[in-house]
């Protein structure tokens, strides 16, 4: 958590590994707070964080909130795309769908998609989130088959 804090992102990332047990969803909460994209970016990829801090509600609904609040909207979907969405619980990603057909449905001097830095960036994130939610489903799907 300190080299988050002082912004020392590559001697963090260079030694996640070793403090995996301190890859937990405070520090997931609070590199989402400050907008870390590198370490965050670094240990989505790698697998750091434990999967299952997704279904904890704290943190989802502190991701959902910020994306609904349209502020880092490139930085947080590019982290829901390096999520496994298939952990997420039914209602995080019924509130997801919905945030993002609020973006589809806004007028454009209020939708904060379109009015965020990088506006084709954030659509093409959006498409990929979509996505996955669509695969998220078939796993579901074929989960209940096998119960």
């Amino acid at each position: 958590m300190a080299l988050i804090e002082l912004k020392v992102d590559d001697i963090a990332i260079e030694y996640m590994g070793i403090y995996k047990s301190s890859l937990n969803k405070e520090l997931f909460g609070e590199c989402l707070r400050s907008g870390n994209t590198q370490f965050l970016q670094a240990a989505l990829t790698y697998h750091g964080f434990n999967r299952m801090i997704f279904r904890a509600n704290d943190v989802m609904d502190d991701l959902l909130f910020l994306l609904e609040d349209g502020f880092r909207i490139n930085f947080l979907l590019n982290v829901l795309v390096l999520t496994d969405m298939s952990v997420y619980k039914i209602k995080h990603l019924s509130r997801l769908v919905s945030i993002l057909n609020k973006f589809v449905t806004e007028r454009y001097e209020h939708n904060k998609l379109l009015l965020c830095s990088n506006p084709i960036l954030a659509i093409c994130l959006s498409c990929e989130v979509i996505k996955k939610i669509k695969q998220a489903r078939k796993v579901f799907e074929n989960d209940a088959k096998r119960i």
